[in-house]
C-alpha cells in the first residue's frame, strides 16, 4: 500500500524558501550571472550562488499572452516542457491595485497562512489575518503561502491555455505567495503542474530537466509527490557535489504580468527580489487530454473566478484547504476496485492505514466509511462512486487528512519560534503550541457560556 500514499498525501508544492541575504532589490543583479572561471585549486563556482557553475543552455520557449489548449497539451504538457507567457496575466486588476494599502483595506479581514523565512524544516505555519500580516511581514520576515481567497479571484487574469478540455475540469488549487523579498527557493519539484504568474516584483528561474535528477542529491519523502535537495543554493558546495557542473539548465526572468509553466515533477530554483506577489494554478491532467468541448474556442478574457477550481478557500471557512491532494485520482482509485469495496475490505482498510500514517487525528473508520457509503449498505458500487459529490469527497480528506495550518487565529512570537528551530526540535514547539491554542479555545467557549447564562439570568 506505499506506492498509493502519493494518491492520499499529495502535499502542497514544495514551500521550500530560504532567506536570502544576498539580494533584496533587483536593481544590480544580473541574471543569468557572468560566469567566472576558477583561477586556483578550487572547481568553477564553488561557494558562490546556484547557477554560478555553468553556463545556461538556454532561455524558456517564449509565447505573447497565451496559447490554445490543444497547442499548450501538445507541445509543452504531454512532453514537460516549460514556457512563459509574456503579459499572460497583465490584464490582472492585481498587476494595478494590489499595493499594500490597497490589499489591507480591501481584504484585511481575510485568513491567510504564513511561515518565517528560515531555512530549517519543518516549519512552524501560523494563521493570521491578512492585514495583521500586512502590519508585521517586512520587520518579521513573514511571508504568504496559502490560498487566494475566493474574494480575491475577480483580479487575476485567467490563462486561456486552461479554458477548454480537461484542463478545465482538472484545476486543484489557486496558491498566493507574497512576501518582502529576498527570497530563494532550495532546489525542488513538485507533484502538480503549475502555471506561476507574477503579479508584483521580480523573479528569475533556473530550470532543470528530469534526466538531471541524478546530480542533484535530491530527497523525496516516502508520502510526497514532490523531492528537494539539500545543496546550498546560495554557496554551493563543488567539493561535496562536483556533479552540478553536468547539470545543463534553462532561465528565465519574470516581472509583473508574465507567467511560467512549470510541469510537474520539474527541478526548478527560484530568486525573488523586493516585495514580491504571485499566484500559481495547480492543475493535473492524468496522462491523457480530451478536448471535445474545444471546437470554436476564441480567447476570451476571463478571470479565475470564472474558473471551477477544486480546492479553495472564502472568509469564514474553518479550514485554508491547501495541499490536501488530487481527489480525482483518488476517485478513480475507487471506480477501479468497486468491485468488491465494504466496510470491511482489505481495500479500505489499505486506505485508512495509508491515512492514519501520517495523522495522529485521523477520524475513525466507521466515520470516514459513513462519508463514502450514503445507503449505509456496507459496500460501494460504482454508481455510488460516481454519485459522490464534491463537499463529501472534501468532507473526506478534511477528516482524513491533516490541514496544512492551523484552523483558528494562530501567532508565535519570534523568540519562541526561534527556540524551537535552535533546539532543533520543531515538532515539539508545534505540540505544545497546538495545545496552548486548545487551552485557549476552551478558555473562550467557558467564558462565552457563563455570559449567556448571566444574559438569561437577566431576561
Amino acid at each position: 500500500m506505499a506506492e498509493m500514499s502519493q494518491y492520499f498525501r499529495v502535499p502542497l508544492i514544495c514551500v521550500f524558501v530560504v532567506f536570502s541575504a544576498f539580494y533584496k532589490s533587483s536593481d544590480s543583479v544580473q541574471f543569468p550571472p557572468v560566469v567566472v572561471d576558477s583561477t586556483g585549486a578550487e572547481p568553477r563556482g564553488h561557494l558562490r550562488p546556484f547557477g554560478h557553475q555553468r553556463e545556461p543552455d538556454a532561455k524558456i520557449v517564449e509565447y505573447e499572452r497565451g496559447i490554445h489548449p490543444k497547442d499548450f497539451w501538445e507541445n509543452h504538457v504531454s512532453k514537460s516542457r516549460p514556457l512563459v507567457f509574456r503579459g499572460g496575466a497583465i490584464g490582472s486588476l492585481g498587476v494595478k491595485l494590489w499595493s499594500d494599502e490597497y490589499l489591507n483595506r480591501t481584504y484585511g479581514d481575510l485568513d491567510v497562512i504564513i511561515e518565517r523565512k528560515v531555512e530549517r524544516r519543518p516549519q512552524i505555519k501560523m494563521r493570521m489575518t491578512f492585514s495583521k500580516f500586512l502590519e508585521n511581514y517586512e520587520e518579521r520576515s513573514w511571508y504568504v503561502v496559502s490560498l487566494l481567497p475566493d474574494e480575491m479571484r475577480h483580479e487575476v487574469e485567467a490563462q486561456q491555455c486552461l479554458m477548454c478540455g480537461n484542463f478545465q475540469k482538472n484545476l486543484q488549487e489557486l496558491n498566493f505567495w507574497m512576501s518582502s523579498g529576498g527570497t530563494a527557493s532550495i532546489i525542488h519539484f513538485d507533484a502538480d503542474h503549475n502555471i506561476h504568474c507574477l503579479l508584483a516584483g521580480r523573479k528569475d528561474f533556473i530550470m532543470i530537466d528530469p534526466v538531471y535528477n541524478e546530480y542533484l542529491n535530491l530527497y523525496k519523502p516516502e508520502e510526497a509527490g514532490s523531492a528537494y535537495t539539500s545543496i546550498n543554493v546560495d554557496a554551493v558546495d563543488m567539493v561535496k557535489f562536483p556533479e552540478i557542473r553536468k547539470v545543463q539548465w534553462t532561465w528565465t526572468t519574470l516581472l509583473p504580468g508574465d507567467c511560467i509553466f512549470i510541469p510537474g515533477k520539474y527541478v526548478h530554483q527560484v530568486r525573488s527580489y523586493g516585495r514580491s506577489i504571485s499566484t500559481t494554478t495547480l492543475f493535473t491532467t492524468h496522462g491523457v487530454y480530451n478536448d471535445t468541448d474545444c471546437e470554436g474556442f476564441s480567447p476570451k478574457y476571463a478571470t479565475m473566478a470564472d474558473m471551477d477550481i477544486f480546492w479553495t478557500y472564502h472568509k469564514g471557512q474553518k479550514t485554508v484547504d491547501i495541499g490536501y491532494g488530487d481527489v480525482i485520482l483518488f476517485r478513480q482509485e475507487l471506480l477501479e476496485r468497486a468491485v468488491g469495496i465494504s466496510k470491511h475490505s482489505e481495500f479500505f482498510e489499505n486506505i485508512y492505514e495509508s491515512f492514519a500514517d501520517g495523522f495522529d487525528e485521523i477520524a475513525s473508520r466507521d466515520e470516514l466509511w459513513n462519508i463514502l457509503d450514503k445507503h449505509k449498505r456496507g459496500f460501494l458500487t460504482e454508481k455510488d462512486i460516481l454519485d459522490l459529490d464534491d463537499e463529501s469527497l472534501k468532507t473526506f480528506f478534511r477528516k482524513a487528512v491533516p490541514p496544512a495550518g492551523p484552523l483558528q487565529e494562530f501567532i508565535i512570537s519570534d523568540e519562541i519560534h526561534e527556540k524551537y528551530l535552535q533546539e532543533n526540535d520543531v515538532e515539539s514547539g508545534i505540540l505544545e503550541l497546538k495545545e496552548e491554542a486548545k487551552k485557549r479555545e476552551k478558555s473562550k467557549l467557558k467564558m462565552q457560556t457563563v455570559s449567556d447564562d448571566d444574559s438569561k439570568d437577566e431576561l
